[in-house]
């Protein structure tokens, strides 16, 4: 008993102390005399205060009952707690376990342990087999010696710690047992649990488990934790599952093919995804086999089989790939595989295996990354060389061991038995078929209407067919270098004798077309044009086994009709595409011709009702009132109102043919621009009051009360189609209550954040025609909140019936043919109303009762602004569109701001009465006009010096360029005596600069430099047009022959927005088209302009 180191204690009776030859490790650990434990309900400072008892006193040392004698001793039992006493010679796991620092646990130091703690764990340390105890409420796991063997990577990171941490690979299931443990008292039996484990160098190896959880009972009755006892099984559940893939593949059926073959080896291969997470199966190509390894095999190729685990778009899942003679990467396994007949391993380590198939494939493998897979060969019985190849993914959770090499082995020698003998079978059949196939194809290239003809690297056609006799005429000919003769086109002879010399270089496939001469019979009926044939070759060149050219294959088709219809396609092309140009030149031109006495109609007739007006009549016009009678006055109005409005009709008109243009081609875009719908609204009702005046109609706006909900301030959308579809509207409603016996118009306005699905009232809106693509979505439209804004314009006109309005919104199409006859029109106002509505996210519909009026409603989509500082909007900008066409209000909306507004101009109405200070500023403006045209030149001229300004006039660039020099711009200024060139043309005409005070500047013989504020210039002039004056000019400033920036605005009929967007590029400071109306031109001088002028230089 001394000797294993326990010791009994005999109560008063034995002697106290050692003996003489005694050593302190041959007895037990100190004690109390009496046998008296802590009850772990004591607090921990307790505990420490009773150990500090004990130290205090002599040492005690426990006798052998050998050493104590006499009746009436109490033996006391061993002590066996080594959680609460040094016991010696302990072994090492259990020492391990007993100085590990449980302290950093949740189970605490090791004397605090409860008494069922410690017997379970005494228990379980002296179990021989696996055992872990999982305690508390995070079930932290404690494990004996041969569990730790088992797990042995985790070891010892998972002792004492939870386990959701130390066995997190199999938690889940783990947990929901214990719960049901722990819960119910129930014992719970797991057999094969899958738990990934990473030790022996595999993160994870595949482990399987089978374990039985047993309740662990506190001392009143309830669970606090639970025992585990678990066995491993891997080997026997890999096993098993290797003998199951083992056993089908002994048991395949006899395929009648190798095709069949092939498909039951995928069957086999494919039902083991944990061993086999992907294959690649191929067929060698006619294989004859390697001779030796000395001997390297010819080249040759392998066709894929089938695939298991990867995408059949894989890129190494070819069809069929080349083994060459000198291979490279992956075909260099495949030809080393070839020659030895031994396995090659391909692993991501050293590069071998393509990264390509380094994936995880999903249900396959255990949904972990293959790094390795294995090249085997399925090699001949009868003879060197294989059949055909496995590219076998491996198991990435399995190490290579001899278990998996067997298995492997076994596996492909079972298949290579079995394509032993369906090869044979399969090699017959395929030779029969060749056999077959070689016959029928020589009997259908006899017949083929392409020619086919096989040539040898010298000499004639070994063989060719009826069809190339007849397509190319070739002869023999040995005086030939090639033995042989076409009657090639001259044109064409180089290139066919440089194709021809590349085949004979080396394997080589070309295509090439030629031209020989037509020999068919009543080819010269046709004239010259049928004199040659086109001919195409496809030619291809192949090699023999030393690399030489042994032969070339030709394929000849007769593409002369194919060429002749390219030809003619190529000149109906060329013909559309003049024809398209010559269409846009004819209407580029009559809109120039047909703006530029627009201009002139509009101004003069400005001019007259200015001089009529009644603040100005005694000054301008009629100084003698009598010289001006009523009626006469009356009729000078009249004219003057109807020429404004005929002009404004034929602007219209024109402005319909351009956006329809725009329509029919897809160039109309949409451009936004901060704006304020109601502001618009207003704008228009302002721009139309003296047509609606006219008409005796009242017109009324009012703002719907969801506008006001939504608090809209600025919208981002296209202010100019938007206006041009209520223009539309508007005018269409003005023309067609004229007439009615109530007048009235309404236009109003509301707001939603949905798109609506109706009008108000009965008012419906009509399908798109077509799927548009989403306008709000690129990033000039910002990110605002979408909104859909909705005009409705009711009228009390004449109204519609049913088979009217199902004429609205078509191409030239009116309500009725009286329409036109009645109101005018082209027809294409409500047409393009509803293409600019659908262009804007919108739909326009209407309703209408005949004798009662009709209500016109659409809505456009747009994003609220807002905008980043308060001079944002207020700041005025030039922006033409991306179209830039010329509308009814686009020339003004597309420079100034819709709420832009100039005292003293009403858009329709001419100019009323000017405030003193706007006067006073247009006295200072000192205006150059640069116009061709005089008699535009003439009224423009007459109505600015009406305002006040001083204008120079110049009939070219070359004019306006030798005027610039002697301003106060020019910085080394021409200064002569004599008026400017284009001053003293026009005062001979008769057409220059009338002898008022407001030209005395202009006629001047002062050798003084002349003051400019701005140039007015026209587009289209001889000797130097506007563009090449403007440039000239822009270059002038750069290079500091000019000082400052001249205003300048182009005033031209050049309305497509290909030339507005050219002029601005050139230099332009804005673009005005023809027509304009002073008071639209005026507010984009002084915007320009700004007050600031360069001052005389000395």
């Amino acid at each position: 008993m001394l000797q294993q180191g326990w010791g009994l204690l005999r109560r008063d009776s034995c002697a106290i102390g050692p003996p003489a030859n005694a050593t302190p490790g041959s007895y037990g650990a100190i004690r109390p005399r009496k046998r008296q434990r802590l009850s772990t309900d004591q607090p921990i400072s307790s505990q420490i205060q009773n150990d500090e008892l004990h130290k205090q006193r002599a040492p005690i040392y426990l006798p052998s009952p050998e050493s104590c004698t006499g009746s009436g001793e109490e033996i006391i039992n061993p002590l066996l707690d080594w959680t609460k006493h040094t016991i010696p010679d302990l072994p090492d796991f259990t020492r391990f376990f007993q100085g590990y620092d449980w302290s950093r646990t949740a189970l605490g130091p090791m004397q605090t342990w409860g008494t069922e703690l410690c017997s379970h764990v005494f228990m379980i340390m002296n179990h021989p087999a696996p055992r872990v105890i999982l305690w508390g409420s995070e079930f932290t796991l404690i494990y004996n010696g041969p569990c730790a063997a088992l797990i042995r990577d985790k070891h010892p990171e998972t002792l004492g710690s939870p386990g959701a941490v130390g066995f997190a690979a199999a938690w889940e299931q783990l947990h929901r047992n214990l719960k049901i443990t722990t819960e119910t008292g129930k014992v719970t039996t797991v057999e094969d649990h899958y738990i990934p484990l990473s030790r022996d160098g595999l993160d994870p190896e595949e482990t399987y488990w089978s374990y039985t959880l047993l309740p662990i009972l506190a001392k009143d009755g309830s669970a606090v934790g639970a025992l585990k006892e678990l066995t491993e099984t891997t080997q026997r559940v890999v096993g098993q599952r290797r003998l199951e893939t083992s056993r089908r593949v002994e048991k395949m059926d006899a395929a009648q093919d190798l095709t069949k073959f092939w498909s039951q080896v995928v069957d086999i291969l494919e039902s083991n995804q944990e061993d086999f997470p992907f294959a690649l199966l191929y067929s060698v190509v006619n294989d004859a086999g390697p001779k030796t390894p000395e001997a390297p095999t010819t080249t040759g190729f392998v066709d894929l089989e089938g695939v298991i685990g990867i995408k059949a778009d894989h890129p190494l899942a070819v069809p069929r790939m080349e083994i060459p003679e000198k291979p490279e990467g992956l075909q260099a396994h495949f030809k080393r595989s070839w020659v030895t007949g031994d396995p090659v391993m391909l692993q991501t380590s050293d590069g071998s295996l393509p990264q390509s198939l380094a994936i995880r494939i999903s249900g396959r493998g255990l949904n972990s990354i293959c790094n390795a897979a294995l090249l085997y060969p399925i090699v001949r019985l009868d003879g060197p060389g294989a059949v055909g190849f496995l590219l076998l993914g491996m198991n990435p959770q399995r190490p290579y061991d001899d278990d998996y090499r067997n298995f492997i082995k076994l596996l492909v020698d079972h298949i290579v038995k079995a394509a032993a003998s369906k090869e044979q079978k399969e090699l017959k059949r395929r030779t029969k078929n060749a056999e077959r196939q070689e016959r029928t194809f020589t009997n259908l290239a006899k017949m083929a209407p392409v020619g086919i003809a096989i040539f040898p690297p010298n000499g004639p056609p070994t063989w060719k067919n009826h069809a190339y006799d007849y397509l190319s005429g070739i002869v023999s000919d040995n005086e030939q270098p090639y033995g042989w003769r076409v009657a090639l086109h001259p044109e064409d002879r180089s290139r066919v004798d440089s194709s021809f010399r590349r085949l004979l270089e080396g394997p080589l496939s070309l295509t090439l077309e030629f031209r020989v001469r037509n020999t068919s019979p009543g080819s010269s009926e046709d004239g010259e044009a049928n004199e040659w044939r086109w001919l195409l070759s496809n030619a291809s060149s192949e090699v023999d086994e030393h690399g030489n050219v042994s032969k070339i294959t030709s394929f000849l088709a007769d593409i002369t009709h194919h060429k002749r219809a390219q030809q003619l396609q190529a000149q109906r092309l060329e013909d559309a595409l003049e024809t398209k140009r010559q269409s846009e030149n004819f209407i580029d031109m009559t809109c120039h011709e047909m703006r530029n006495p627009l201009s002139a109609i509009i101004q003069s007739a400005d001019g007259i009702l200015s001089a009529f007006d009644a603040d100005q009549m005694g000054s301008i016009a009629f100084p003698n009132q009598s010289l001006a009678p009523d009626h006469i006055r009356a009729a000078v109005v009249d004219a003057a109102q109807t020429i404004v409005l005929c002009s404004q009709h034929q602007k219209r008109i024109v402005d319909d043919i351009l956006t329809l243009s725009k329509l029919d081609s897809n160039l109309l875009l949409i451009s936004p621009d901060p704006i304020q719908p109601v502001a618009l609204v207003k704008n228009a009702l302002q721009m139309y009051d003296a047509y609606i005046r006219e008409a005796k109609v009242t017109a009324s706006f009012s703002i719907d009360q969801s506008y006001h909900d939504l608090a809209i301030d600025y919208v981002l959308l296209d202010p100019a189609r938007l206006l041009q579809v209520l223009i539309n509207l508007l005018t269409n409603a003005i023309k067609f209550t004229r007439d009615s016996s109530t007048r009235h118009i309404t236009i109003q306005l509301g707001a939603s954040l949905t798109q609506p699905s109706s009008g108000p009232g009965k008012v419906s809106y009509i399908h798109r025609r077509e799927q548009r693509t989403e306008q709000l979505s690129s990033g000039e439209w910002g990110t605002g909140q979408e909104v859909f804004l909705q005009f409705d314009v009711s009228d009390t006109g004449r109204g519609l019936t049913t088979e009217e309005m199902k004429l609205l919104f078509l191409r030239f199409s009116q309500a009725s043919p009286k329409t036109y006859a009645q109101y005018g029109g082209s027809g294409l106002g409500l047409f393009i109303s509803r293409e600019l509505t659908e262009l804007q996210g919108g739909q326009i519909g209407v309703h209408s009762v005949a004798s009662q009026g009709s209500t016109f409603t659409f809505y456009v989509k747009g994003r609220q602004y807002m905008p980043e500082s308060p001079n944002t909007l207020g700041s005025t900008k030039t922006r033409i569109s991306r179209d830039g066409l010329g509308d009814p209000t686009r020339d003004c909306l597309d420079i100034l701001p819709i709420n832009f507004a100039l005292p003293g101009f009403h858009a329709n109405n001419g100019l009323a009465k000017l405030d003193p200070d706007l006067k006073a500023l247009l006295r200072t403006l000192h205006v150059l006009l640069v116009e061709d045209n005089l008699i535009n030149q003439k009224v423009m001229a007459q109505q600015l010096r009406q305002l006040g300004c001083t204008v120079y006039v110049a009939n070219n660039g070359l004019e306006a360029l030798n005027f610039v020099a002697k301003t106060t711009y020019s910085a080394k200024p021409v200064l002569d005596n004599a008026p400017s060139s284009p001053v003293s043309s026009l005062a001979d005409t008769g057409l220059g600069p009338c002898s008022s005070s407001t030209s005395t500047t202009e006629t001047q013989q002062d050798s003084g430099l002349k003051p400019l504020s701005i140039i007015l210039m026209d587009l289209e002039m001889p000797f130097m047009n506007g563009l090449t004056c403007v440039h000239r000019i822009r270059e002038m400033q750069q290079d500091g022959t000019l000082l400052g920036h001249i205003p300048i605005i182009a005033i031209t009929a050049n309305a497509r927005g290909e030339q507005i967007a050219t002029a601005l590029s050139q230099g332009m400071d804005q673009v005005v088209t023809k027509p304009f109306r002073i008071p639209e031109l005026l507010p984009k001088i002084l915007q320009l302009v700004g007050g600031a002028e360069p001052s005389i230089q000395d």
